[in-house]
């Protein structure tokens, strides 16, 4: 009885002539559950306070009572930014903006299933939609962790279907008339990137000590920022890896080095000021070859593509691939590789020459 009574459900009426619900949780600390219209109604929810305090199953729903925007901003994003590197917290920024201005105020407890599904038919079917759905996903997750509420609402069904558009398909012939009109630096980091298989980043983040001249091995253990001043940071996966050049990139390198001798501990590409060379510059390099060359949609990223897909093709087993790519996946490591109708007749071609060979 005893605790039943700690746990007991009570009403107040207020000078306004509405209901107030009140509860106490097992620990004795007192509960204001809402109010209502009139005594009915208020007793109506207190019997169902009753029954979920006798069950153990009563939630305390006022961290639910937390607007989205207020929730995001003061608690979500801040444990964020420890998590995640400046690029990616940048892009969360964004993210959250666009949905604090969808879910504004809206008490975290309110938004359901139906508001989230309601949200993305809202939306273009477009990258930026499912990786925002993903980004929500996560803070509701932690929404739910931190017991703000009970259950997480994201659960549009196919949210992770790829939806990207195709990316063009380049060749290594492509790669080196976009060369043909690029300066040296730019020349030379676009050869590594093809050979070593790196993000632009990862290419700016190299210094002379990481390249060994005498094997042709590239160790690539960090990248520079996105944003702001050139800093350094792990990699994307945040792995480390070393991998033999191929030899355009090992060639490139080497004539790089022997025109720009450099310590160690100094940065490969520089900029005009003598400081690390940052994405813009490489990039700017890349797309004034890439535009004079009459492939505008040849991206700096797509030499990684370029790469790894030669590679693919000399037999090497997706593992291989993973390895050089520096990818944790299966599945990211295969999004890079390529097809085309000159490879399916290459592959048919020796299929059928294997069926011929066997018959006979």
């Amino acid at each position: 009885m005893g605790k039943r009574a700690q746990s007991s459900v009570t009403y107040r009426t207020l000078p306004s002539g509405r209901v107030q619900v009140r509860y106490r949780l097992p620990n004795g600390e007192q509960v204001t559950h809402g109010t209502y219209d009139d005594a009915d109604t208020a007793q109506r929810h207190g019997r169902e306070i009753e029954v979920d305090l006798a069950k153990g199953t009563k939630w305390d729903d006022r961290k639910a009572r937390t607007p989205f925007s207020v929730f995001m901003t003061e608690t979500y994003m801040p444990f964020r930014e420890t998590k995640v590197a400046a690029g990616t917290y940048r892009n969360n920024r964004t993210d959250a903006t666009r949905l604090i201005e969808h879910f504004g105020r809206i008490p975290l407890g309110q938004i359901d299933v139906q508001a989230v599904d309601a949200w993305w038919a809202s939306q273009p079917a477009t990258v930026s939609r499912r990786n925002r759905y993903m980004f929500l996903t996560r803070a509701m997750r932690y929404a739910v962790r931190w017991q703000y509420i009970q259950a997480n609402p994201c659960q549009v069904e196919d949210a992770g279907k790829n939806v990207a558009r195709r990316r063009p398909r380049f060749t290594i012939d492509d790669m080196f008339a976009v060369l043909d009109y690029a300066d040296d630096r730019t020349r030379t980091a676009a050869l590594v990137a093809f050979s070593a298989h790196l993000r632009i980043g990862e290419v700016c983040g190299l210094n002379r000590g990481d390249y060994d001249s005498s094997t042709g091995q590239l160790r690539t253990e960090r990248q520079a920022s996105t944003v702001g001043p050139v800093t350094l940071s792990d990699t994307k996966t945040g792995n480390s890896r070393t991998v033999e050049l191929l030899e355009p990139g090992r060639i490139a390198l080497d004539e790089w080095i022997a025109a720009h001798p450099m310590l160690p501990s100094a940065p490969l590409f520089v900029g005009a000021k003598g400081g690390r060379v940052n994405r813009a510059h490489i990039r700017d390099g890349w797309d004034a070859a890439k535009r004079a060359a009459g492939f505008p949609d040849f991206h700096f990223h797509d030499l990684k593509r370029v790469g790894l897909t030669f590679v693919a093709r000399t037999g090497a087993n997706v593992r291989d691939v993973m390895f050089r790519g520096g990818h944790r996946s299966y599945t990211a490591a295969l999004s890079y590789l390529d097809s085309s109708e000159d490879r399916d007749r290459e592959l048919a071609a020796l299929a059928n020459e294997r069926l011929r060979r066997g018959r006979r």
